[in-house]
């Protein structure tokens, strides 16, 4: 505990030029180096990466501020706190923006839309989910169709609604499930634009295992991941090597892994083929260790070879409102569980679950093509509309319902709201909601503006210097690193 406090004393005094004259500004700026203290310290070229692409698009920006969402919510913020059931709390998604939904290919085959990161999942306030979901709704309708002002315009204008639709959706689910309806996975169609084209798509890409061809090449009958930058216009996407020891330790978290699957594989599914480190994916999660595996497969045939992502996992960053305030024993555990909760049935996709990689709790998941994930930037002409936005509102706020009616403890917080709702009205609860999405929305906006002009006057890290004295131990993990200085 006191080296922590230590920790979070440094990395508030870090910014060691002049301080921001607007006190939110200061707030922003010092949560950012505040959540990312340790990655500030071992990987300073990771985290400028993140920065800059944060300073890129104000979606990606939100996409990196969970953090400063927590803290206002912590601290007070009315545009982060409600009025109903305030205390009611769920297995949560944490982060419940719009792009951590797509499709996934369940057990059976078929695919389904789920909420697909848990990297901050944790037992949370109902409404830290709702709120999330809401804004984030509001800013991808600012950021949306790019290249045509005055359809972006239609969609801003057209965020209450968006909003509205969101917290209708959810709200209606909760009450259907209270209600004893039956958590059925979401499948297509669903009269929502939007999803519907993340199924089409994935169904497409499901087909064609598009992701041989994109992450690895043959040579006669073998297959190797992919080498170097393949895209040179973007350069941040890279892969390198690993040192022997990683594969050596990543062989084992395989063989762990697949043992406890619930669905059995054929002998040497999981031999690894081979591996790579991977640069340049997500945002908020950028400057993590990112791997990719090639394994066997079902046979000895390379065209059933498969790909799987390993990425290093952290603590939520959302710390419990309540005792006993951390609610599972590991990061592993916590991530895993809370995305079978979500995610219900047996139908849920096979091969995704956790473990650990030279002590560090990872992630491993099939990386296909086939999931697909929302994304802004695909959100122009017929999927750029107001009617189309609000239909996916509508979807995702009902699918956030599911999520949390997941548990007997969703399902007490549920009856909360609901009996909340029940002296109050429908309305009032959409309209709290969606009001403070809304301002939230355009606070968003306003600490990107400023964001980017901490970039351009402070520097990549915002004025961050680190302190020769203070540097990180070397450990086993640290191998991940060594080996690609030479491309960063």
């Amino acid at each position: 505990m006191r080296a922590r406090c230590f920790a979070i004393l440094l990395a508030s005094c870090a910014l060691r030029c002049e301080p921001a004259p607007d006190p939110r500004e200061a707030r922003v700026l010092s949560t950012l180096v505040r959540a990312d203290y340790a990655a500030m310290r071992s990987r300073p070229a990771l985290m400028a990466a993140k920065f800059a692409r944060m300073r890129a698009r104000e979606y990606d920006f939100y996409r990196g501020t969970y953090p400063v969402f927590v803290r206002d919510a912590l601290e007070g913020d009315p545009r982060a706190a409600t009025s109903f059931a305030p205390s009611a709390l769920v297995a949560g998604i944490g982060d419940a923006h719009p792009e951590n939904v797509g499709v996934l290919v369940g057990a059976d085959g078929a695919l389904g839309l789920e909420f697909n990161d848990f990297d901050a999942a944790d037992r949370v306030p109902y409404a830290w989910d709702l709120r999330r979901l809401a804004t984030g709704l509001c800013v991808a309708a600012r950021g949306s169709n790019e290249g045509d002002p005055a359809a972006r315009e239609a969609l801003e204008s057209a965020s209450p609604a968006v909003a509205r639709a969101a917290v209708q959706g959810y709200l209606d689910a909760l009450r259907s499930y209270a209600a004893g309806a039956a958590r059925e996975r979401v499948a297509s169609p669903t009269g929502a634009a939007n999803i519907d084209d993340l199924f089409r798509r994935g169904a497409r890409d499901l087909a064609a295992r598009s992701e041989l061809d994109e992450l690895t090449v043959t040579d006669a009958t073998t297959r190797t991941l992919l080498r170097g930058v393949p895209d040179p216009a973007s350069p941040d996407t890279a892969y390198t090597d690993v040192s022997a020891t990683v594969r050596d330790e990543l062989a084992a978290t395989l063989a762990r892994y697949a043992a406890g699957l619930s669905v059995a594989r054929e002998p040497g599914y999981f031999t690894l083929l081979d591996a790579v480190r991977q640069y340049g994916s997500g945002v908020a999660s950028l400057p993590r260790v990112r791997l990719l595996a090639l394994v066997r497969g079902p046979t000895d045939s390379a065209d059933d070879d498969v790909i799987l992502e390993v990425k290093e996992l952290a603590d939520s960053g959302a710390p419990g409102t309540v005792p006993p305030f951390v609610w599972a024993d590991t990061v592993a555990q916590r991530v895993r569980s809370h995305a079978y909760l979500a995610w219900g049935g047996a139908d849920r996709e096979p091969l995704w679950s956790t473990d650990t990689l030279l002590g560090v709790a990872v992630q491993i998941r099939r990386e296909t093509e086939a999931h697909k994930s929302l994304r802004v930037e695909r959100m122009t002409e017929a999927l750029g509309t107001p009617a189309a936005l609000e239909a996916t509102a509508r979807v995702l706020g009902a699918l956030l319902a599911r999520v949390h009616a997941s548990t007997d403890d969703g399902a007490l917080a549920a009856r909360a709201v609901l009996e909340a709702v029940s002296a109050r009205g429908d309305e009032a609860f959409v309209s709290e909601h969606a009001d403070a999405s809304l301002s939230y929305a355009a606070q968003v906006l306003a600490d990107w503006r400023a964001f980017d002009r901490a970039l351009a006057e402070r520097g990549p890290l915002l004025g961050w210097v680190a302190d020769p004295e203070d540097r990180p131990l070397v450990d086993a993990w640290a191998q991940l690193l060594v080996t690609s200085e030479g491309v960063r």
